[in-house]
């Protein structure tokens, strides 16, 4: 769903909007007058075509300055304003990729300054107001891709490509010799653990630069390279290391005559792709805009057993579980949410009495993890012998294990729990967490299921819109559903719950990303071949209209909703037959 930032300047002057559809803003023109900005103009790409946007305001005695955005990896992070509150108009106007700046359009930077900016995220279009002048200026947001820059050097070797999937780097290190660099070596930050990447051939002077990642990270890559006839015998010469504490690495191998510099507005490098086979014969960058580090909170325990890290690169914790015994928990086992999926990690022995403590996620998370320990004069011989769970939503769970003399709290200003590390051998020896660094989002409400009785339940989860619905219909009501979802600006289908009929799905599809759920209506009654009833009816209410009614009314109703929030989400039960339906709700914010 994009982000709406309202309008901001002067007052005045006829609403319009651009709309929030778009993929990108690929050309601005703006018409500066006498008075301020006469009118401007906008052209975007909506599925791979390029759509030439209207002009808000009016073109009279100026002149008009033109900024676009040619490359397929750019994008607008940000717009700078100036508006004279006297007359309501707006003076000036600046427009932030995330490579280059705008010059000031305009008259004058003078008057009161106002800004368009969502941190993470990129401009996908405009509203606003105008009518003789532009008036007010506003824009939609989206989450901003990682930004790609092309490879720098020679065209030899073979290619690489390590992706833009790390949250960052940790350390380069290189190997020279011959006046090159023979190799390239990566550990990325994945999640807190680490993955190594080679690059070249391993043979020559060892030399390394370290970056103190998650408080430090790569904003830039200064390199040199050859200018030769035959561009297969170019290769990378040199590089240097600019981070985000101010550091220079020193420079690594030899100065060439052509420089070359990979930079993205002092976003965070979280990947590289080049060409190497013998040596580093060309390299690139993937940058994002940075994301507070997660809280990394030291385990408690002892000293025995191995060492174990999940990482956190986990959404949530959906269920923890315990082996206990002997006075020990034996094993803990943890369900993670990952990416829509459940990721399960095991450590200890699994010997003993089991019990388990399921957190309702997305709808509520784990913010403190309370224990305690033994206090021996043999770290190693210490063990967790207690734990205790808290939630988001209040709750706090059964003390798992038998309390001990040395109590410990694992918490991090009621941030969202999303990975554990520790200690492990035959019993849990130590215990850690990691939370994250991101102010938590709203939490989902979760409305109670309405219909009848029976199914199997079925949960969708949480997601950021719903986009399209398809629903099933059989000779008594409806027999399936299924829900298109957006998550992240990614479509995201969901399972078919229920059982299909010759008729197939009809299909109400919603006017993404301005159009919204906000409502469900139904109706259910005792149906033949259903024990404790089916729903047979279903409507869909958004905020711009009702859907066609599917299936068949009957005497016991119902609705589903709750005022200035929208549905992200369904759950329900079903068998051959539609039982019940509910849904997630999170508030309006547009």
């Amino acid at each position: 769903m994009a982000q709406n930032v309202e309008a901001k300047g002067g007052k005045g002057g006829n609403v319009w909007d651009d709309g929030a559809d778009h993929d990108n803003v690929t050309k601005i023109n703006v018409r500066g007058g006498p008075e301020g900005i006469q009118y401007v103009q906008f052209d975007y790409v909506k599925s791979g075509q390029f759509k030439t946007g209207s002009v808000h305001g009016l073109s009279g005695r100026g002149f008009t300055q033109t900024f676009e955005i040619i490359s397929n990896n750019e994008y607008l992070v940000s717009v700078e304003g100036y508006y004279d509150d006297s007359t309501g108009v707006i003076q000036a106007l600046k427009f932030i990729t995330n490579m280059k700046t705008s010059e000031m359009m305009g008259y004058d930077d003078k008057g009161i300054k106002f800004s368009l900016e969502v941190k993470g995220k990129k401009i996908i279009g405009f509203h606003g107001s105008a009518e003789t002048n532009l008036n007010s200026l506003g824009a939609y947001f989206t989450k901003a891709p990682p930004t790609k820059l092309d490879y720098q050097g020679g065209s030899g070797g073979s290619l690489w490509d390590d992706g833009p999937n790390y949250n960052g780097v940790k350390k380069v290190s290189f190997t020279l010799g011959n006046g090159e660099i023979r190799q390239i070596k990566l550990d990325y930050d994945n999640g807190g653990l680490v993955e190594t990447r080679e690059h070249g051939e391993n043979q020559g002077q060892q030399v390394e630069f370290v970056v103190d990642y998650p408080t430090e990270y790569i904003i830039a890559l200064e390199g040199t390279c050859d200018i030769v006839s035959n561009p297969t015998q170019n290769r990378v010469r040199s590089l240097t290391i600019k981070t985000s504490k101010g550091r220079t690495s020193p420079i690594f191998g030899k100065v060439a005559a052509h420089e070359f510099v990979l930079e993205s507005n002092s976003n965070a490098l979280i990947g590289f792709h080049g060409r190497a086979a013998g040596a580093l014969d060309a390299i690139g960058a993937y940058f994002s805009i940075p994301s507070p580090p997660p809280a990394k909170l030291d385990y408690q325990g002892g000293s025995g057993g191995t060492f174990w890290d999940d990482g956190y690169n986990h959404d949530g914790v959906r269920k923890v579980a315990f082996t206990l015994g002997n006075g020990e928990i034996r094993q803990i086992r943890i369900d993670y949410h990952k990416n829509g999926s459940v990721e399960r990690r095991e450590h200890g022995e699994n010997q003993g009495r089991q019990e388990e403590f399921v957190v309702d996620y997305p709808t509520e998370y784990i913010i403190a993890v309370e224990g305690t320990c033994d206090i021996v004069s043999n770290p190693t011989q210490n063990r967790v012998r207690s734990l205790t769970i808290k939630t988001s939503n209040g709750r706090t769970s059964p003390i798992f294990g038998n309390v001990a003399a040395s109590k410990f709290v694992l918490q991090s200003n009621g941030s969202p729990l999303i990975g554990f590390h520790g200690r492990a051998a035959g019993a849990l020896d130590a215990i850690g967490a990691y939370f994250s660094g991101l102010t938590p989002p709203p939490p989902a409400e979760k409305l109670q299921a309405k219909g009848g009785e029976g199914g199997d339940p079925w949960n969708d989860g949480v997601f950021d819109a719903v986009r399209k619905i398809y629903v099933g219909q059989g000779e008594n009501g409806i027999t399936a559903v299924k829900f298109v979802y957006d998550k992240d600006s990614q479509v995201v289908e969901g399972d078919d719950h229920g059982k299909t009929t010759l008729l197939g799905y009809e299909e109400f599809n919603l006017e993404y990303p301005s159009e919204y759920i906000t409502a469900v209506e139904g109706c259910y009654d005792k149906v033949y071949g259903s024990e404790g009833g089916a729903i047979t009816m279903l409507k869909f209410k958004t905020n711009q209209r009702t859907s066609p009614s599917f299936g068949i009314e009957s005497a016991s109703s119902f609705i589903i909703e709750k005022k200035g929030y929208k549905i992200v989400g369904f759950h329900g039960n079903t068998s051959h037959e539609l039982h019940q339906l509910g849904v997630y709700v999170l508030p309006i914010t547009q």
